[in-house]
């Protein structure tokens, strides 16, 4: 009944505009009366479960689309799936895979409830929020008349899914000539005035698909139908929810498939900190606003930080007692756990929290590497051996990071986002930078230092702009009015991520070069596969900063990757880079390594971590290792990793420092 309503209304609004609608609508009145309406989700499935290469960015669960608000019906920002539809996927991603690209998801399967959400925006003309960005060309009135939204949609059907490519190399979006829900022209697949490459990379996503049985729709080059879909005339009611799903089509805890928890390796990130904005700092001198009142002092843990670990610690607690591993509110025996940190503040507070999380009545000694008698700082990010010539190599890694242009091929990839840090922090208003102390950002070059035992670093305009995009990442997770954290400024969700993608980009630049990782990390590789080795370990915790987790992974071969629900796509604040050992029914050892982390909205909402609100996951995969069907490395084959990171260095050292 309040289907037909809201479609008179409809009727009366858009008769003077367009009279042949009110027959078309009548027509599709008469089809709405035939449909069939279901909320059953036995025959639906985790995208990501069937395509774990897949990469999610659900746009509907955010507030950047065509709204400008999260829809109804996304209850968390997964894609679902009929299995028939993502089977097909799969065959695609492994194509797509093998070529340099992996799939990026914008939607799959939208909830029925969805469809109504948008039908009820566009009857209010008032809410043009986005307009700018996604209907700049088009009236909002028109939309509906001209197909842009319809009462149902092929995705409440469970076999559509909008899509586009990630450029494993560059770590970056295809580029499409055109973003996705644009209302235009310009989303036609076969729109001609962009470039013969947009036109190219849009051919590529087609003609993948197309070869595994989806079909196109000739107005969006992101959608695409499973041809020989299961449930043509079937439209599904369920909410996109993991709760959604039925219990034979949800993923199956390991410990269910006959697996025993035996050992967690974990290497982290600290957690939230202040950042270097003091009076005389980068961050101060280059903007005329006040950054947030920090609750600690430079490079220190935060409050935020520490509640936020703390949090964390309490989440493993349950996971590991429900695992069995480590008995909830237990005194771990001598030997039995290991906290190490470096001796920076934010990283032995870090472990403090999480310890106090984990084992709240154990007195936990965190190890850090003091002046006298402390350990050895295996996790310091300095050079462990140095020569001429392998800087010169290595220099020579980090510039093909830019193609053919090397670092100017890097200044000129980075451009947009340097601007776009620019603008938020307002720059060029500030005294120092129009003095000329720091140069011009846009049109300075960038580089690349090296010297024996110290730290490698970016120099130049990427450094620069790498310190004030640290402080607003920081600034956006700590300040919950987001126009405070961009100093006024409106910006969106994708603007954030642009920002967080630019950090991102300069940590791989910092210490993502194979030759650099490898030399850097060297102690702590070795340091982790004994850790691993000691059989009376149950849990070690490991705690240092992005660039650790970023130069392990890089340096024992991890395939590229790109986290979702996070603006920091590969070491986001806090993140926990877990090894753990399950052993089978047979008795023989396995291994999962992944990586845990807040999505953004966790941290900026300060969220409370549970078995019912998790942090996020993300398996790994490494270059060489195979797995089995569960996606665990035989323990052979994790060893065997790390003793050729291992032998990879030591070859390097003998042939740079002969």
């Amino acid at each position: 009944m309040k289907s037909k309503k809201l479609l008179l209304s409809l009727l009366l609004l858009f008769a003077l505009i367009c009279p042949q609608f009110v027959q078309v609508m009548a027509e599709e009145t008469k089809a709405a009366e035939e449909i069939n309406l279901s909320d059953d989700s036995s025959d639906f499935v985790l995208l990501s479960d069937t395509v774990p290469d897949a990469i999610l960015e659900i746009r509907y669960y955010s507030s950047y689309n065509f709204v400008g608000r999260r829809i109804d019906g996304y209850e968390e920002p997964l894609a679902l799936l009929t299995k028939e539809a993502a089977s097909a996927l799969k065959e695609v991603s492994d194509e797509l895979v093998e070529k340099g690209y992996r799939l990026k998801i914008f939607d799959a399967y939208r909830p029925q409830r969805a469809v109504t959400d948008f039908m009820n925006w566009a009857l209010d003309p008032d809410d043009t929020l986005m307009k700018e960005y996604f209907y700049p060309e088009l009236d909002k009135e028109v939309l509906f008349p001209q197909g842009y939204i319809a009462e149902h949609s092929g995705h409440s059907r469970g076999s559509t899914v909008d899509l586009t490519l990630f450029d494993m190399t560059t770590q970056k979006e295809v580029d499409m000539g055109g973003t996705f829900d644009y209302f235009g022209e310009l989303s036609h697949p076969d729109y001609k005035d962009i470039t013969e490459e947009q036109y190219n990379n849009r051919m590529i996503l087609r003609e993948a698909m197309l070869g595994h049985g989806f079909k196109p729709l000739k107005e969006e080059w992101w959608h695409f139908t499973l041809e020989d879909e299961p449930y043509p005339d079937t439209y599904f009611t369920f909410p996109v929810s993991s709760d959604s799903l039925a219990a034979e089509a949800s993923e199956e805890d390991l410990g269910e498939k006959g697996y025993t928890l035996e050992q967690v390796v974990i290497l982290s990130r600290h957690n939230l900190r202040a950042p270097l904005s003091s009076n005389g700092s980068v961050p101060q001198e280059l903007t005329p606003h006040q950054w947030t009142d920090w609750s600690a002092n430079s490079s220190e843990l935060t409050i935020n930080g520490g509640i936020q670990e703390t949090s964390m610690g309490q989440y493993f607690r349950k996971w590991l007692n429900e695992e069995g591993l480590i008995e909830e509110n237990s005194i771990p025996k001598e030997g039995e756990v290991r906290f190490n940190a470096r001796d920076k503040q934010r990283c032995r507070a870090t472990a403090r929290y999480f310890a106090s999380g984990l084992l709240p009545l154990a007195d936990i000694n965190v190890e850090y590497p003091a002046e006298a008698n402390g350990p050895e700082d295996f996790m310091s990010p300095v050079l462990k051996f140095y020569s001429e010539d392998y800087a010169r190599d290595a220099v020579k890694q980090v510039a093909d990071m830019g193609g053919a242009e090397g670092f100017a091929g890097l200044s000129d990839e980075t451009r947009d986002a340097i601007r776009l840090i620019m603008d938020t922090a307002d720059v060029e208003d500030s005294e120092i930078y129009k003095s000329g102390k720091y140069g011009d950002l846009l049109t300075d070059g960038s580089g690349y230092m090296m010297e024996a035992d110290k730290e490698p670093d970016v120099t130049g305009a990427i450094k620069t702009a790498s310190q004030v995009g640290d402080a607003l990442v920081l600034q956006y997770y700590e300040e919950p009015d987001e126009l405070k954290a961009a100093f006024g400024h409106e910006l969106t969700e994708e603007d954030w991520k642009t920002i967080g993608g630019f950090m991102t980009r300069y940590l791989e630049l910092k210490h993502g070069a194979p030759m650099v990782a490898v030399n850097i990390t060297h102690p702590l590789i070795e340091e982790l596969e004994s850790e691993l080795k000691n059989e009376d370990r149950k849990l070690s915790f490991f705690c240092a900063h992005d660039c650790t987790v970023l130069g392990a992974l890089t340096a024992l071969g991890a395939e590229p990757y790109s986290l979702p629900d996070s603006i920091e796509t590969r070491t986001p604040i806090g993140v926990k880079l877990l090894f753990e050992r399950w052993r089978d029914e047979d008795g023989k050892a396995w291994y999962r390594v992944d990586l845990v982390y807040r999505s953004a909205e966790q941290i900026r909402d300060q969220a409370v971590l549970t078995p019912d609100n998790p942090p996020m996951k993300y398996d790994l995969k490494f270059e060489g290792v195979e797995t089995n069907e569960d996606g665990l490395i035989p323990e052979e084959e994790l060893f065997g990793m790390f003793d050729r990171t291992e032998a990879k260095y030591e070859e390097m050292k003998e042939k740079y420092t002969k």
